[in-house]
């Protein structure tokens, strides 16, 4: 019991402590060359999955248009995916100015929608980006900067998440903030072992066929390093959205699913994880994917195996009544029952709990093989 004890407080400590440390260290003794230059503008293929987007999808477009880069050598395609609302009517007015639209008319999911997209996308870059997101007019141009280095083959932009009067607005914040830091220091070092939906983007040449039911963004970013070429972190290249999770429900669900297919993604890219060939990447990868994926169980052998040794050794019964006191605070944001400005402070964590809920069960849904290749979005 004591070696479950301690090993699960070392990797848990080490997953969300440690391990920025050790990235921040071994960054400062990196200096990570990046030719860039203003006057090659490459081809770029703005590529945009929608889903029943009626609600996104114009000021989607205005602001795709709007975005700084030569209009001769840009492309913007809007995909829809199986739309049975006004998406395809909303997209109409557009389509002479500069955009194509591709109307699916069975939903198969965004894996299969990429899929067969891309082999029509003209653009030497293909920039994926999602519907709900909104670019700063520099994004684009900040991406492709990065791809004048030829061992650059992908870049992630920055998720910058909008703060508003949302339960989890202040936990999503922060979250997305210390994952941001990650990727800085991952990108500076080799290769960023995450990467985000939201924007990022990827030479047309590295492209091969998604499998079904992964995760798009993180299997392209691998899918590049397994080639050969580095997927960095743009973080001047930014794309802005409301907190992606509305209420506890949506949170638990959009883990879960992510979790499932990221973990279906790693399996398929496992030939990363052998530090022989791969080098510190594969420290970085299991790290910062597989060991996260874990830690809802070390979280509740850490409880466990602590409650067991309570009654012999009373420096470890005060550890659990603060595993106590913490858990309790998600139940006191829950039940409601606590002021305003309290529940800014238990809702951390709530959120924690949730997302490592979440997380448990995308994992559980890996190890008995369930596959989700599409979902109904909440926009």
């Amino acid at each position: 019991m004591k070696w479950l004890f301690t090993i699960s407080i070392f990797l848990i400590l080490y997953h969300y402590i440690l391990y920025p440390i050790l990235l921040a260290f071994i960054a400062i003794f990196k200096k990570d060359k990046i030719y860039q230059t203003n006057d090659n503008y490459p081809s770029v293929t703005l590529l945009i999955v929608v889903h029943n987007g009626e609600n996104l999808i114009v000021e989607k477009i205005k602001n795709s248009i709007n975005l700084k880069y030569p209009r001769d050598k840009i492309e913007i395609i809007i995909a829809s995916d199986g739309s049975d609302d006004r998406t395809a009517e909303r997209t109409k007015p557009f389509i002479n100015n500069g955009i194509r639209f591709f109307d699916y008319p069975i939903h198969e999911g965004k894996i299969a929608a990429i899929n067969k997209t891309v082999t029509a996308c003209k653009g030497e870059i293909i920039v994926f980006s999602d519907i709900d997101a909104q670019l700063h007019r520099d994004a684009i141009l900040k991406l492709i900067a990065r791809f004048t280095n030829p061992k650059i083959g992908g870049v992630c932009g920055k998720k910058c998440v909008i703060k508003e009067k949302n339960i989890f607005s202040i936990p999503q914040v922060l979250y997305v903030s210390y994952e941001n830091f990650i990727k800085k220091m991952e990108s500076k070092i080799s290769n960023i072992a995450t990467n985000t939906g939201i924007l990022y983007a990827i030479r047309k040449q590295l492209f091969t066929k998604i499998p079904d039911s992964v995760t798009d963004d993180l299997f392209n970013a691998l899918n590049v390093v397994k080639q050969g070429y580095r997927f960095v972190y743009e973080p001047d290249a930014k794309a802005f959205i409301l907190a992606p999770s509305q209420n506890p429900q949506h949170e638990v669900e959009r883990r879960r699913r992510i979790v499932s297919q990221s973990l279906r993604g790693l399996w398929y890219m496992k030939r990363l994880l052998n530090p022989f060939k791969y080098g510190f990447f594969s420290v970085m990868l299991f790290s910062h994917k597989i060991l996260r994926r874990l830690i809802p169980i070390f979280l509740l052998i850490l409880f466990f195996s602590s409650f067991y040794m309570s009654f012999k050794n009373k420096a470890i019964a005060l550890f659990f009544i603060l595993q106590l006191f913490f858990y309790s605070q998600a139940l006191v944001y829950h039940l409601n029952i606590t002021p305003s400005w309290l529940r800014k402070l238990t809702s951390v964590s709530y959120y924690f709990y949730l997302g490592n809920l979440g997380t448990f069960l995308g994992l559980m849904d890996f190890i008995r093989g369930k596959k989700i290749s599409k979902w109904e979005p909440r926009t």
